[in-house]
């Protein structure tokens, strides 16, 4: 008889954590930096205070990172992965915009970080078929706390506080199968997301506001890739989504055709349409108190974001090099911009107005 090696699964872990030193340490460049950001979020105001003056900014940034794949039988992985990450600024200054000897003392405290977790089952077989199965979770909360005060003759006349909070939720089950046969690749899939979004203010004088929203989408889709001759590849598909914050179904096409006329050069051009329904409203003004926060599209002054995309471009290889080049064009319906940003409008965000349109995108990677 003979002796046979005995086989062992593989098993993989990585592990990745990173930290900064910018609130022990920071250079002549940091500070440049970080006064040209700060400067540029004072909404309408030429002023350009140094928050260095005082005392140092201090910034601190870390994150955590973990994968784990697992082989449990031939043809099957198990991965799980897990992402933590968080943000911390804190400083403190005094600015007198008048030049009458009686500044305001600014103190905020900043916090917002992301949770990330995910869990996914994947088969695959001789033949080239393929199915996974994934379930993940993830999270963006943020806290902002500014406490300032006013100075007259060294002596505090009036102060004020804000803090404000945001939780931004997501979890979702997707499906996946992928079948080969005859110059085919067929891919169909369903999954589920919810979203929550939560948003709480405190402010001197006032009440707590805020608002809670939740929403989900059931998404089908079905696509196919078709070598139609060795030197043609054509894709097309069509994703059908659903989302309950409007209460509508949304088609999405989408379509690609690559060419190969000569040995390593490729032709190529594809097209689609995207919706998104998270937005992110960009109104941070540190002078104010209002970072960015988050909205879930509804069927009032929330719209969905509609993406029409189409690029076209061509891929060179030569021994050891790639130039990969496209050119896109994007044309968009449904955007959205917070009138405070543009001086229009208040620094309250349960009191936001927003101005919705269209545009359009060009661009080269």
């Amino acid at each position: 008889g003979s002796n046979q090696p005995r086989c062992t699964r593989m098993f993989s872990l990585i592990v990745s954590a990173r930290r900064s030193l910018t609130d022990a340490w920071n250079s002549g460049a940091y500070r440049s930096l970080f006064n040209n950001l700060y400067n540029t979020s004072l909404l309408g105001s030429s002023d350009e205070p140094d928050v260095f003056d005082a005392s140092d900014p201090r910034f601190r940034f870390s994150d955590f990172s973990m994968r784990i794949s697992v082989e449990p039988a031939e043809g099957d992985e198990v991965n799980f992965s897990l992402y933590s990450g968080n943000d911390n600024l804190q400083f403190g200054y005094d600015f007198d915009a008048d030049g009458d000897g009686n500044p305001v003392n600014f103190n905020d405290n900043a916090d917002w970080g992301n949770l990330g977790l995910s869990g996914k089952w994947s088969h695959s077989t001789a033949a080239g078929d393929y199915a996974s199965t994934l379930a993940s979770y993830s999270r963006y909360n943020s806290d902002l706390f500014a406490f300032d005060r006013q100075l007259e003759f060294g002596q505090v006349v009036d102060s004020a506080f804000t803090n404000q909070n945001t939780l931004l939720e997501e979890w979702s089950l997707k499906q996946h199968l992928e079948f080969n046969f005859d110059g085919h690749l067929l891919q169909t899939g369903v999954d589920y997301t919810g979203q929550a979004n939560r948003f709480c203010a405190f402010e001197t004088g006032l009440a707590a506001t805020g608002f809670s929203e939740r929403a989900h989408t059931v998404s089908l889709y079905v696509q196919d890739e078709l070598a139609l001759h060795p030197l043609w590849k054509v894709l097309m598909g069509v994703r059908m989504a659903y989302y309950s914050g409007t209460n509508t179904l949304y088609t999405e096409p989408r379509g690609s055709i690559s060419f190969r006329p000569w040995k390593g050069v490729t032709l190529k051009a594809a097209g689609g349409r995207y919706h998104q329904f998270i937005r992110r409203i960009r109104r941070q003004d540190l002078a104010f108190n209002t970072p960015d926060f988050w909205r879930l599209a509804d069927l009032g002054q929330v719209p969905v974001l509609r993406a029409d995309q189409f690029l076209a471009g061509f891929q060179l290889e030569w021994k050891d090099w790639l130039v990969d080049v496209e050119g896109y064009y994007r044309q968009l319906s449904g955007t959205l911009q917070d009138k405070a940003l543009v001086g229009l409008g208040n620094a309250d965000v349960l009191d936001a107005d927003f101005l919705t349109g269209t545009g359009e995108v060009l661009g080269v990677d």
